[in-house]
């Protein structure tokens, strides 16, 4: 905070010359103050709840990964597929592993 700027933004406006030990600026300072001590509460709020989702998304990714893994493991078990069926398949897992890539990305 330049003291000096906003001294002659008060002067500039308002008519009225402060000095740096002026009780105005000292309410000026304890006002930045306060207002750093709240940014940085509300900062700290958005980066907690931010990786909160990132965890709820990985976890969620995963299930549904395995979800997948399951019914396409159902799926082929035991039956001769056309290969046109196990391209499909194949495309499924492919598509699969590379969401899974891109998240880590």
């Amino acid at each position: 905070m330049d003291i000096n700027r906003l001294m002659a933004e008060a002067v500039a406006r308002h008519g009225v010359k402060l000095d740096a030990h002026d009780p105005a600026m000292v309410i000026v300072t304890l006002n930045r103050l306060m207002l750093e001590e709240a940014v940085r509460g509300v900062a700290d709020e958005i980066r907690k709840a931010a990786k909160e989702f990132d965890a709820a998304g990985e976890r969620m990714q995963k299930g549904v990964g395995v979800a997948v893994a399951r019914e396409v493991a159902r799926a082929g078990s035991g039956v001769a597929w056309p290969p046109r069926v196990q391209r499909w398949q194949w495309a499924g897992v492919a598509f699969l592993l590379g969401f899974v890539a891109g998240r880590f990305v």
